[in-house]
């Protein structure tokens, strides 16, 4: 019974993995060092600036037990040349992911104008509070 368990636990972490091990080390790594509670969120507008240049913006997202992919999401990350990346339920600070993304969005629409706010998805974290800015 315990095999049976541990198999079990095993594949769940095989099954619903994302992204490649170091892009999930990086990230993992944001979680812990720069977007933790007692931080003022410079490090993440930081990093966003950082990924931009690097060519590798990606779109934060707090989802629940299990991340949330949308058929949609793929063809949206090969248009507008951005990833998504879903903290799950564990996840940093909600005013540093949001600051993060800030940069992303204006990114976003210094690039491709506001053609991207159409296809977007409404759970980007952040996203209708930038709209209202």
């Amino acid at each position: 019974m315990k095999i049976i368990t541990l198999i079990l636990i095993i594949s769940c972490f095989i099954g619903y993995g994302q992204n490649s091990e170091s892009e999930r080390e990086k990230f993992r790594n944001i979680g812990n060092l720069i977007f933790s509670e007692d931080t003022d969120c410079n490090k993440a507008i930081e990093f966003a600036e950082s990924d931009i240049k690097n060519g590798h913006p990606i779109l934060l997202l707090a989802g629940g037990i299990a991340p949330v992919h949308i058929l949609t999401d793929v063809d949206f990350e090969k248009k507008f040349k951005v990833s998504f990346y879903d903290y799950g339920c564990i996840q940093p600070s909600e005013i540093c992911m949001e600051k993060y993304n800030w940069k992303i969005f204006d990114y976003l629409t210094e690039k491709y104008g506001k053609e991207w706010k159409k296809e977007i998805r409404d759970d980007v974290v952040g996203f209708k509070k930038w709209k209202k800015k």
